[in-house]
């Protein structure tokens, strides 16, 4: 009987596939509004149906499935509306885009399902309990603690100054007007992995030394002016953390925790978004709220629009010349041409583009509109594959590290899905740099290691 509804779930599963995939697929060959709007509904319930039967997959990969729907929704907005995009210096419209997208970042998320199907760690072996010896949750305290005496002294320099809020700017406009705190600009490259260690010590060392530090790191965020990104990402990090408590649960309570996740993340852009509304004096409530929501599909939306389907793979060596030799600070590069840089300068002003990097700011959502710039389609279906097994690899291996308690694999892994994070938005290549290639070292020493430790049992 349970082989029957085996079957008989996955004859279901390949039919909603091939369905999908026939849609998506025609109207990217045939780009219509009409089959604009019909691939963008079939989207909708795919992804309805995916949050109510597989609740562990949207948790375990939050983040990247968080980024897919941003991306589409914003190139939605961009199709269907006549909104003002400010950051590329045209009005939105109808141009064909958005069945690409739909039909790339969907084969991404098919990718990662398939992966996890294959070779995903078991949830259940995940839910095994182990106990740190005390010397290493002594070790894992002192590290927290230093961390946490670190995070309370910028803290506090942090608050003798006025707020973002009360100021009315962003995060980039608060670094330019504090330009001498590289303390923020430190936080804000280090401590979206480096937040691993005080979650970490929540769970195994003393629960309210982390808590304290990513409370003081969540306030410092918040006071210099980034409202979302940056901690949304402490709660995915968290979720990995606690990921094989999380995935024992029933499907009934794991969709309540998926349904809290989106309130959570719905409330915290709300709050994002009104703060930041509070800054623009030209536009109405609705108009700010389109034209902030397009900005996470915009460059896919402007790329697409302005290349007319050529490829232009002979300058894609822009972006082989740039590996190690990129400029780590943004303000760095002005009329650089690799990356997303190349790509906000192709879908706006130069002046304007010159502006926000001298100020540090930075567009996103740039490795699929970099892809279609290089290789056409071939490229964005390319990308999602190469991009789908990568995550799938990172992620599951961080969490069986994780279950392991291998602290060290675990904080070089999240690390890892930053690295990915960067290539998906930003088409930036630092999985190739010197701190990823010392950690694939690192990573091929302990396997080396365990292989021997296994003979020598034997």
């Amino acid at each position: 009987m349970n082989v029957i509804e085996a079957k008989r779930i996955s004859s279901s599963n390949l039919l909603v596939f091939f369905i999908c995939l026939g849609i998506f697929s025609v109207s990217s060959i045939m780009p219509s509004r009409m089959l604009s709007e019909i691939s963008l509904v079939v989207l909708c319930l795919y992804m309805l149906g995916l949050f109510i039967t597989r609740p562990r997959f949207i948790l375990k990969y939050l983040v990247f499935i968080f980024a897919v729907v941003t991306n589409i929704a914003g190139c939605a907005i961009a199709e269907f509306s006549s909104v003002f995009l400010g950051e590329v210096r045209v009005f939105a419209g109808y141009v064909g885009s958005l069945p690409l997208l739909i039909l790339s970042r969907w084969l991404f998320i098919i990718i990662l399902i398939v992966y996890d199907t294959l070779f995903g760690v078991d949830d259940k072996q995940l839910a095994v309990n182990h106990y740190l010896s005390d010397n290493t949750v002594r070790l894992l305290d002192t590290v927290t603690g230093a961390m946490t005496v670190a995070l309370i002294i910028a803290l506090l320099m942090t608050i003798k100054r006025p707020s973002a809020i009360s100021l009315g700017i962003d995060r980039f406009s608060y670094a330019q007007l504090y330009a001498n705190n590289r303390y923020i600009g430190y936080l804000n490259s280090y401590m979206p992995y480096l937040i691993t260690i005080p979650l970490l010590s929540t769970r195994y060392g003393k629960r309210w030394l982390g808590a304290l530090s990513v409370l003081c790191y969540s306030i410092i965020l918040v006071w210099t002016g980034t409202k979302f990104g940056n901690l949304f990402a402490i709660l995915c990090v968290a979720i990995w953390i606690y990921y094989d408590k999380i995935s024992i649960l029933e499907r009934g309570k794991l969709n309540k925790i998926v349904i809290s996740v989106i309130a959570s993340l719905s409330l915290i852009a709300v709050f994002a978004v009104f703060v930041s509304s509070k800054s623009s004096t030209t536009l109405n409530a609705s108009e700010y709220i389109a034209q902030r929501a397009a900005q996470q599909g915009q460059l896919w939306w402007r790329i697409y629009d302005i290349s007319g389907g050529a490829q232009h793979v002979s300058e894609f060596r822009n972006e082989i010349e740039a590996i190690g030799n990129g400029k780590s600070a943004v303000s760095q590069n002005v009329g650089s041409n690799y990356g997303i840089y190349k790509i906000m300068y192709l879908a706006a002003p130069q002046s304007l583009i010159d502006s926000k990097i001298a100020l540090g700011s930075c567009y996103t959502e740039a490795g699929y509109a970099a892809m279609f710039y290089y290789f056409g389609p071939f490229g964005t279906i390319l990308f999602s594959t190469i991009m789908g097994i990568s995550i799938g690899v990172v992620v599951n291996a961080l969490l069986h590290s994780s279950t392991k308690l291998r602290f060290i694999d675990s904080f070089l892994l999240v690390r890892m899905t930053v690295v990915l994070r960067g290539t998906l938005g930003m088409f930036f290549f630092d999985f190739i740099d010197l701190p990823s290639i010392a950690t694939y070292l690192y990573f091929i020493l302990r396997y080396i290691t365990d292989n021997s430790h296994d003979s020598s049992a034997i």
